[in-house]
C-alpha cells in the first residue's frame, strides 16, 4: 500500500491533536515538605507532645437541643448543616499510636482533666484505627491498621430518623457506621444536657475513662499528619473512593486529591510550604466561616511537655481537580477537534483520489 504525502502529513497532525487534547491538564497542584509529628512518644504511651488546636466558632442557633456560644470547628460544621466530613491523609508508623481529631470542652493544659471529651478518630494500642463519639456511652467503629500513607474520613450526622450517625472510611472503603441512642458530643451535649465544646485538636486530646486502646491520659499521635479537610456535607461513597483513586502514594509521599466543593477548610502541614514556617489553612471558604463565627481560621500549636515542632520528611502535593474533572473541562476542545480530524480525512481521501 503506497501513501501520498499529503495523507502522511493528515495523518499526523490527526495524530498531534489527539495527543494535545486527550491529555488531561491538571490544575490546582501544590507542593509541599513535611509533614506534622505531634510527638515523640514516653514510657506512658504519647502522653506528651504537641496539637494543633482548631479555629473556634460561635454557634447562635442549635436546632438539635445541644449548647450554643463558643465551639470548636468540627462541632460548629455538624451542628449548623447537620453533618460533617472530616478527611485526614497521616503516615502510619510501625505500632504507632495516638489521637488524629479530637475536642473537649476544656483546653488542653498541664495537670488539667477535661469533664467531657471525645477522640473523634484515633489509633488504638491494639493497631486499629477508631472513630466515634459519646453519648453515655462510647459508640464506635474501628478496624486495624497497617504501617504506611493512609486516607481515612470519618463523618458524623444527623440521619432522616433523627439520630446521629458515625461512618468511617480507610483508603476510600467503607469500613462501618453506627448510631448514638442520643444526641452526642459533638452536637454540645452531654448525656441530659447541654455542654459546649469549644476546644478542638488535630494531633491530640483527652482519652481518660471509656475510650478503648488509649492511654487513658492525653494521647499524642506518634506518626505523620499531612492533610486534614474539613466538609460541611456528607461526602458521598462514589467522592471519597474518587479522592483515593485520585491520588497517588509514594514511599518520599503522597499527591493528594482533595474537592474544594463543600470543603470549609484544607490544613496542609509544612514547614517551608509557607513563609518562615508559619502554619496558615491551604484553602478556607471564607463566606462558611463567616457564617459559623470564626474570625480567626489559622491553627494554633499547643505545647504539652515539649518545645519543639518536629516535622516529617515527605513530598506532599494537593491536587484540587480530578484528572476527569480536567477532562471534562476540556470536553468541548475535544468536540471541535473530532470535527476537524472528520475534515482532514475527507480532505486525505480527496487527496488520494486524485
Amino acid at each position: 500500500m503506497r501513501f501520498s504525502q499529503s495523507r502522511i502529513v493528515g495523518i499526523s497532525f490527526i495524530l498531534t491533536l489527539m495527543t494535545l487534547t486527550l491529555t488531561p491538564p491538571i490544575y490546582g497542584q501544590t507542593s509541599a515538605l513535611g509533614g506534622f509529628v505531634p510527638t515523640g512518644g514516653s514510657s506512658s504511651p504519647n502522653n506528651y507532645g504537641i496539637a494543633f488546636q482548631l479555629p473556634i466558632a460561635n454557634v447562635l442557633n442549635n436546632p438539635y437541643g445541644g449548647g450554643t456560644g463558643r465551639t470548636n470547628l468540627m462541632s460548629a460544621i455538624a451542628i449548623t448543616y447537620g453533618g460533617l466530613s472530616a478527611v485526614v491523609w497521616f503516615y502510619q508508623p510501625e505500632n504507632g499510636v495516638g489521637v488524629l481529631l479530637g475536642f473537649q470542652n476544656t483546653n488542653i493544659l498541664p495537670n488539667s482533666q477535661p469533664f467531657a471529651r471525645t477522640p473523634l478518630l484515633y489509633v488504638g494500642l491494639n493497631g486499629s484505627l477508631f472513630a466515634g463519639d459519646w453519648d453515655g456511652v462510647c459508640f464506635q467503629v474501628s478496624t486495624p491498621i497497617t504501617p504506611g500513607w493512609h486516607m481515612a474520613v470519618v463523618e458524623e450526622y444527623i440521619g432522616k430518623d433523627n439520630y446521629v450517625y458515625v461512618s468511617l472510611y480507610l483508603d476510600g472503603k467503607y469500613v462501618g457506621t453506627v448510631n448514638a441512642s442520643v444526641l452526642p458530643q459533638l452536637y454540645n451535649y452531654y448525656v441530659n444536657h447541654q455542654l459546649d465544646f469549644p476546644y478542638g485538636y488535630v494531633g491530640g486530646s483527652y482519652t481518660a475513662g471509656y475510650w478503648p486502646q488509649t492511654n487513658k491520659e492525653y494521647f499524642f499521635y506518634d506518626g505523620t499528619i499531612a492533610i486534614v479537610a474539613f466538609y460541611d456535607v456528607v461526602l458521598t461513597n462514589t467522592t471519597i473512593q474518587q479522592m483515593w483513586e485520585e491520588s497517588h502514594v509514594t514511599m518520599s509521599g503522597i499527591n493528594a486529591y482533595l474537592p474544594t466543593q463543600h470543603a470549609v477548610a484544607i490544613y496542609l502541614f509544612s514547614p517551608t510550604y509557607f513563609s518562615y514556617g508559619k502554619l496558615e489553612p491551604y484553602y478556607v471558604n471564607n463566606t462558611v466561616m463567616e457564617q459559623l463565627g470564626v474570625t480567626n481560621s489559622e491553627l494554633t500549636p499547643i505545647f504539652y511537655g515539649v518545645q519543639n515542632i518536629t516535622w516529617g520528611d515527605f513530598n506532599i502535593m494537593v491536587n484540587t481537580n480530578a484528572s476527569s474533572e480536567s477532562f471534562l473541562s476540556v470536553l468541548p476542545l475535544v468536540l471541535i477537534v473530532l470535527v476537524v480530524v472528520a475534515v482532514v480525512i475527507a480532505v486525505v481521501m480527496i487527496v488520494r483520489r486524485k
